[in-house]
């Protein structure tokens, strides 16, 4: 499966450096921001899995951090660490959408335990996702049904879970490899060609404009995403 990418914000180069390293030795790939400013940049233009915060940042505290980032990007989990260690402080950061939140000084062992406690919970999140609806459709995921104006639609199973796996992952762009390591459960399984083909089709069947599309869109250089 394709490396999680986890954006940094945090001013001290020094604690950067040493998170930098030891998550790459967890098989991560790693962003970096010195300020809340560039940290938004960040996120907007690379979409990570997760974001590791620190309060106290240049720029832009990290309160104000987290309520601009859940205006554009509110599906990205956050974890807060910070030498702010008042009970008020992880109320309130956790109420403005953190998932998490580890007070300085620190193990990095818990660090990582923390982070794969996040990724669990958003998976199962994925999994367990019944149903969507957008525009005249709706999906059971449960039944692999898709339905148009409560009329059921032929779809190949493959286009099917393919479109499922673009929902899941709403408003990102997901590579074509991804696609294949999902709905094939197998890197190198089919071609990104093949992956194509089935995007083409499935086009066809949800989008007004299939050269126009407005919900299944190629992201330049990376792949599609499905977008609402």
């Amino acid at each position: 499966m394709s490396q999680k990418k986890i954006l940094l914000v945090e001013d001290e180069k020094n604690i950067r450096d040493i998170l930098k390293d030891n998550l790459e030795y967890e098989g991560y790939t790693i962003l970096e921001a010195e300020d809340g400013l560039k940290g938004l940049e960040i996120a907007k233009n690379e979409n990570p899995d997760l974001i590791i915060l620190d309060l106290m940042l240049p720029q832009m505290h990290g309160y104000d951090f987290i309520k601009q980032l859940k205006k554009t990007n509110p599906t990205i989990p956050i974890i807060i660490v910070s030498a702010k260690s008042e009970e008020i402080d992880k109320i309130k950061g956790l109420d403005l959408g953190a998932d998490d939140y580890i007070t300085k000084p620190f193990q990095i062992r818990e660090l990582v335990s923390r982070i794969k406690a996040v990724f669990r919970r958003y998976n199962k999140t994925n999994e367990y996702i019944q149903n969507f609806s957008f525009k005249d459709f709706y999906i059971d995921f449960d039944k692999g049904i898709l339905y148009k104006n409560n009329e059921k639609i032929d779809i190949y199973f493959y286009e099917f879970e393919i479109l499922k796996y673009l929902i899941i992952n709403k408003n990102k762009p997901v590579t074509r490899n991804d696609i294949v390591e999902a709905v094939w459960k197998a890197e190198g399984a089919i071609s990104s060609r093949n992956i194509d083909t089935h995007i083409v089709n499935l086009r066809k069947l949800i989008e007004d404009d299939p050269a126009d599309p407005k919900y299944i869109k190629t992201v330049f250089r990376i792949g599609y995403k499905f977008e609402i």
